[in-house]
């Protein structure tokens, strides 16, 4: 249920951002949002296999990683590096269960990676309207 709240909570505060971005759009960290939500979109496929969505976790985690860095070394990009710390905590939240349980559910991967896919879409939308 946190979860639910909190992505209402990120979509809710990206329908507000988008008039207030000071950076300029940056194709870089657009594609890092778009590569961030074709994974999870992906990866639902795969939840019942155990060493795959490992990978796939990671490789989330890594995304989500290089995100927030990049955006924090963007001058003027406050609020994109918010979303993408919020985007990297639910993301963090999925790899602690993989790296701590041996048995994840496929229904809590699932709804985690739909939470993922989510919230790169919507921070997606929103960093697409930064002026160019």
């Amino acid at each position: 249920m946190s979860s639910k709240l909190f992505l209402l909570a990120l979509v809710m505060l990206l329908s507000g951002c988008s008039s207030i971005f000071m950076s300029n759009y940056d194709n870089y960290e657009h594609s890092l949002y778009n590569e961030i939500r074709t994974v999870s979109e992906l990866g639902k496929t795969e939840c019942s296999n155990k060493e795959e969505i490992k990978k796939i976790v990671k490789t989330l985690y890594f995304k989500a990683s290089l995100l927030k860095n990049y955006a924090g070394a963007l001058d003027n990009n406050e609020k994109s590096f918010k979303i993408s710390e919020d985007l990297k905590t639910i993301i963090s939240e999925l790899h602690k269960r993989y790296s701590n349980v041996d048995e994840v559910s496929s229904n809590y991967c699932e709804l985690k990676l739909t939470s993922i896919e989510k919230a790169a879409a919507a921070a997606q939308y929103n960093i697409a309207r930064k002026p160019k």
